[in-house]
């Protein structure tokens, strides 16, 4: 491309005005999949009692929502670099997997037996979650321009959260908790006016849930394409117009070629790593917490409620985490010192959990609080810039194809990190599980430092000219060795 056809380029760049409507709506759908994620868990107590199954058979509801991840990083990594699938697709696989979810986990609710098919809606959820952890850098990089893509990225994160809070608090205090006699062998209890009116509610939840996935379903159905009108950024129309000029399809030995490189890619690697962590190990907190907290009750002799206490001090981390996001979003958008951002997150991570082995060992629940809230607050610009670090290495290659992979590898290692965090719990307790998650975190800080950030697509954005010679072909760029 000559400096004239560059110029032309630069000037022909202009952000569509319908971005921030679409970050709305998929800022919705985000928040759906952050409710799925943590609504199951918190209370488990209550699906016991109401489908008469078993905490185990409960703990699939929100296991459930690592599978899709884990099953569909191939396959839609393969439709992503053979172009069958862009971001049109991917946002309406989100939109309807989740409509199709709630149509089912609705349905449950009419009868008790009905349990399986509540499980077989979060398995569609679990479709919609894997789209939708894949578009905060796919999304904010295809339509914001460079000095809004941490905003939009932020904000796509924080609703994952907001999702979060409202299942910790709202959505508990509406139902009525079952009567401690409940017996699971029986269908009939001491007093069944509990099971009617949280049926009810159930009905009006899940109803909503359903109601804003099917909004969200036509509005994009309606409205969204693959990309704007106009590339947003330079970085944007330099890789439309190479796409145009390389028209050719990836055969598998291609695809399977450019797997190995990206899995080879030192800093692609190293993200994940910190990416799975920062993303990962509260869920593992999530799951265990109000077990942590029981046995701390009983070591302290304090009469508290652990489900509830649990609940409260995952809400602070929510809005911390709400707070982190939006707050990470302006810091890449500002400075785009992304090594610098992630290796002080994951430090700051590591020293706000240590807190809780004083909070645990001397039964401080304000402790608890505040290194939650902390925690929070410090570990999501990480989790903000490792999206933008994994989007900028692979430049530029199709966004979605190293998100997807991120995200596959994050659910792999959500899955050992809660196997550990079990064997330990049962073997040594819940202190054991605390010191487990301060090492991960420190051994995160370590990896961080070790991220080489090359920044490929803003070198593009700032540059004046951009010459055929320095070019970087779209299906080669994870094929060339690092210099």
């Amino acid at each position: 491309m000559t400096s004239d056809e560059a110029e032309n380029s630069r000037e022909s760049c202009k952000p569509c005005k319908r971005r921030w409507a679409f970050l709305a709506i998929v800022s919705a759908l985000q928040i759906l999949n952050g409710f799925s994620f943590a609504y199951y868990g918190q209370l488990s107590n209550v699906f016991v009692a109401y489908y008469n199954v078993t905490s185990f058979e409960v703990d699939w509801l929100t296991l459930t929502m690592d599978v899709g991840p884990i099953i569909l990083t191939i396959p839609f990594s393969w439709f992503m670099v053979t172009e069958k699938m862009g971001f049109k697709f991917l946002i309406l696989t989100a939109a309807f997997a989740s409509a199709i979810g709630y149509i089912c986990i609705v349905a449950s609710v009419a009868k008790r037996w009905l349990f399986p098919l509540m499980i077989v809606g979060q398995i569609f959820n679990s479709v919609s979650s894997t789209a939708m952890l894949m578009s905060p850098s796919v999304f904010a990089v295809l339509w914001f321009p460079e000095n809004e893509v941490g905003s939009a990225i932020g904000i796509n994160v924080m609703s994952f959260y907001v999702g979060k809070i409202l299942a910790f608090t709202a959505a508990r205090n509406v139902l009525v908790q079952p009567p401690l006699n409940h017996s699971l062998n029986s269908s009939v209890t001491v007093n069944q006016s509990w099971l009617v009116e949280d049926r009810w509610m159930l009905y009006v939840i899940f109803a909503v849930s359903l109601t804003i996935a099917m909004v969200c379903a036509i509005f994009l159905f309606i409205f969204v394409t693959d990309r704007p009108p106009t590339p947003p950024t330079f970085a944007q129309s330099v890789k439309q117009n190479q796409q145009r000029q390389t028209q050719q399809l990836l055969s598998l030995k291609s695809y399977i070629k450019l797997v190995k490189a990206l899995l080879k890619n030192k800093t692609f690697l190293l993200s994940a790593i910190v990416f799975a962590t920062l993303f990962q190990e509260n869920p593992v907190i999530i799951t265990m917490l109000s077990q942590i907290l029981r046995q701390m009750f009983h070591i302290q002799k304090m009469n508290y409620n652990a489900d509830v206490i649990g609940g409260y001090i995952m809400t602070a981390f929510g809005v911390g985490s709400c707070i982190g996001s939006i707050a990470g979003g302006k810091l890449v958008d500002k400075y785009k010192r992304y090594g610098v951002i992630s290796i002080t997150s994951c430090l700051l991570t590591f020293l706000s959990t240590t807190g809780f082995i004083p909070a645990f060992a001397f039964g401080s629940l304000p402790a608890f609080f505040v290194c939650s809230a902390l925690y929070g607050v410090v570990s999501q610009p990480g989790l903000v810039v490792i999206y933008e670090i994994a989007t900028q290495e692979t430049y530029p290659i199709n966004e979605t194809f190293s998100t997807v992979w991120l995200t596959g590898f994050q659910a792999l290692m959500a899955i050992l990190w809660r196997e550990i965090a079990r064997l330990l719990f049962n073997a040594f307790g819940g202190l054991s599980v605390l010191i487990f998650q301060i090492a991960i975190f420190l051994a995160t800080v370590v990896l961080s430092c070790l991220i080489s950030t090359t920044n490929k697509r803003l070198s593009v954005e700032t540059q004046e000219n951009w010459n055929e010679e320095s070019s970087l072909s779209e299906h080669t760029i994870l094929l060339e060795p690092k210099r």
